[in-house]
């Protein structure tokens, strides 16, 4: 695990300050910051000074999006946008507190990652759209690490059992700039299984895309380090548990299947072992007993593992893990979410991936875009396993010289609408991802750590790669005087290919290298910026085209003309096979294949003379039209229609 770590660390250390956290709008309070992230400090939190950790009473729990004494590893801030005494908060909603309903609230803990002054802490509610003070404790300074403050008894309230939703933070002083770890206090655990929106209140001037004063919603990828501490009495047992997931979509006959399950211990006695019943398409494969520790309000990931049959049928199958024991025994209560599902597919063979594609997303107006081209010419220069498709969006209400309508589908599509960014072959990449669902990732990176990131980026792509199965080529002819391009795609598969590829269709995007013009950088033009590996026209839908398989193969003819303002030699021809899904888990490009367009594969009849009556029209190898035929080969179109190859001496 040792990879996945430094490659987190790394790209916490690498991103830029404007590609942090998502932004939308909560509630009419809550107002939209166009353009604002929150800032990740460069300097790592170390835990070994939890401040204030103060122990828990025998019958005092923590309830919140997460229970543990885990910070984030690199702390945030928004010194570049305000200063001064700001709030920082999430929602508790019913979803986060409902099984401690009728418990005392008698104090918060907050997690810091610097020292800050004008600490206090707060717990509003949400009332008629707005946000109302409930109860609030000054502390005074708030220290690194945790800050245990409990409150008096007249402040102390019960838990209720409605719907009520908590607004659940602190006051603290943020420190103008990004110069020292002071700027960054805030700990937003980007690592937690429950995720919560964050909410900023402070005076974001309208200059950098805030509005004045007031709350912002400001992302929901992680969970601010704020829980109340509870107090009450657990029943002796009760078991939650969470989705289950598999690590992977696609096994191979006879490997072995791993699963993960939240358990979630909200009764008194300690869980040490939980067993499971496992199934394949409701047929009993075997049981299996997970060990753990989980102790009273405590939560854990256990492993459940089963080897599929060797001769089981290639295709979609559903899993289910049923709980069965607690501790060795029956349980003694019900057990929420006792039965876990999951689908795989399974196989037989696969075929060698030809390429990784990666769909990048830039605009000319981008100040920050040519960071993702950096990234970008150095790893297609590192790699010659990759189809890099730069795609040209609209930023703001300036529109891209290259943008064309469908690209706003594309974008919307696969959730491509930030600048830089790229799709790395469709495939999710948790450590890249701030959301769930992403598989478009920023690529804002500062510039000294580029380097160390092609090599990782491209690891997590094969370390994340899905099996193969089919081979794609790429057959072209050419005809210079009339600029069309013929493209077929055949498709070779493996045994069963179309029950495989169920659901995926055949996408060809057409690209042009050597294109130079305006690229603003930095906050400046740039003149002659060189665009490479543009997107120029889609050639099928832009999910894709139907296959239709002949057996486990498949061929796709599809006819394109070239525009005048297109140089064909300059252009390249980019085919791949992905599943159409509107669960972006489900997207991952199961292969692609690239070739330049050949404006010499015309197909079309070589003859050394001609008489000049049958002559008509002339064409240089590059499809200009000239008045006469130049020295050397020419391509001359007969009177009769026909296209010929002509040496001229």
């Amino acid at each position: 695990m040792k990879y996945y770590t430094d490659m987190k660390k790394l790209l916490f250390l690498a991103i830029a300050s404007m590609l942090s956290l998502s932004i939308h709008a909560q509630q009419s309070v809550i107002r939209t910051a166009k353009g604002i992230a929150v800032q990740k400090s460069a300097t790592a939190v170390h835990q070994e000074r939890l401040t204030s950790r103060r122990a828990l009473a025998e019958n005092q729990y923590l309830c919140g999006l997460y229970n543990t004494d885990d910070l984030a590893e690199y702390g945030s801030g928004m010194g570049s946008y305000t200063s001064g005494v700001c709030k920082a908060a999430t929602e508790f909603g019913p979803e986060v507190y409902k099984d401690y309903a009728g418990f005392k609230v008698v104090g918060m803990r907050v997690g810091l990652c610097a020292d800050t002054p004008d600490f206090a802490v707060f717990i509003s509610k949400e009332e008629r759209g707005g946000i109302v003070e409930f109860k609030n404790k000054s502390v005074g300074t708030g220290l690194k690490g945790w800050n245990t403050v409990m409150f008096d008894e007249a402040d102390q309230f019960e838990l209720p059992s409605d719907n009520t939703t908590f607004i659940v933070g602190y006051d603290y002083n943020q420190k103008s700039g990004t110069s020292s770890e002071a700027c960054y206090p805030i700990s937003y655990y980007e690592e937690s299984a429950k995720k919560g929106i964050f909410l900023f209140y402070g005076n974001i001037p309208t200059g950098v895309g805030g509005s004045g004063l007031g709350w912002y919603g400001l992302g929901s990828d992680g969970a601010l380090s704020v829980q109340l501490i509870v107090e009450g009495q657990l029943p002796d047992q009760h078991l939650l548990l969470g989705a289950g997931k598999v690590s992977k979509s696609f096994y191979q006959q006879g490997e072995q299947v791993e699963w993960t399950i939240s358990a979630t211990n909200m009764g008194q006695e300690e869980i040490t072992s939980l067993g499971f019943e496992l199934l394949l398409d409701d047929v009993k494969i075997c049981d299996y007993t997970a060990t753990t520790s989980i102790a009273a309000s405590k939560s854990a990931d256990v492993k459940a593992l089963m080897t599929l049959p060797a001769d089981v049928a290639v295709g979609s199958h559903t899993l289910k893990a049923t709980l069965t024991t607690i501790n060795g025994k029956a349980p003694i209560a019900d057990v929420e979410n006792a039965t876990q599902t999951a689908t795989i597919t399974t196989y037989k063979t696969a075929v060698q991936r030809q390429k990784f594609l990666i769909e990048h997303f830039t605009s000319w107006t981008c100040t920050y875009c040519y960071l993702g081209y950096k990234l970008l010419r150095q790893m297609d220069q590192q790699y010659d396993d990759l189809a890099w498709v730069a795609i040209h969006g609209n930023q703001s209400t300036s529109k891209d010289p290259y943008y064309f309508s469908t690209v706003s589908s594309i974008q919307n599509y696969l959730g491509g609408n930030i600048f830089p960014a790229a799709a790395f072959n469709r495939t999710y990449l948790a450590e890249m991802a701030e959301g769930e669902d992403d598989i478009v990732y920023g690529l804002g990176y500062n510039e000294q750590y580029i380097s160390q990131l092609v090599p990782e980026i491209h690891n997590l792509m094969v370390l994340n790669a899905t099996p193969t199965f089919v081979t794609l080529s790429i057959g072209q002819a050419y005809d210079p005087a009339t600029r069309k391009l013929d493209v077929t795609v055949k498709g070779v598969g493996v045994e069963q290919a179309e029950t495989l590829l169920s659901g995926n269709k055949l996408t060809i995007y057409l690209t042009e290298e050597g294109l130079t013009g305006r690229q603003y950088s930095s906050g400046r033009w740039t003149d002659n910026f060189e665009h490479n590996n543009t997107l120029r026209a889609v050639l099928t839908n832009y999910k894709g085209d139907d296959i239709t398989w002949d057996g486990d193969n498949f061929e796709i003819t599809k006819s394109y003309t070239i525009p005048s303002n297109f140089v064909a030699e300059n252009l390249s021809i980019t085919a791949f096979v992905s599943p159409v899904s509107n669960n972006k888990r489900d997207m991952a490009v199961n292969n692609c294949e690239r070739v330049k367009v050949d404006v010499s594969s015309t197909g079309i009849e070589n003859v050394n003379v001609a008489t000049a009556s049958e002559q008509k029209d002339f064409y240089t190898l590059d499809g200009r039209r000239v008045q006469n035929m130049q020295k050397g080969l020419n391509i001359v179109r007969m009177a009769n229609g026909k296209t010929i190859k002509v040496i001229q001496k």
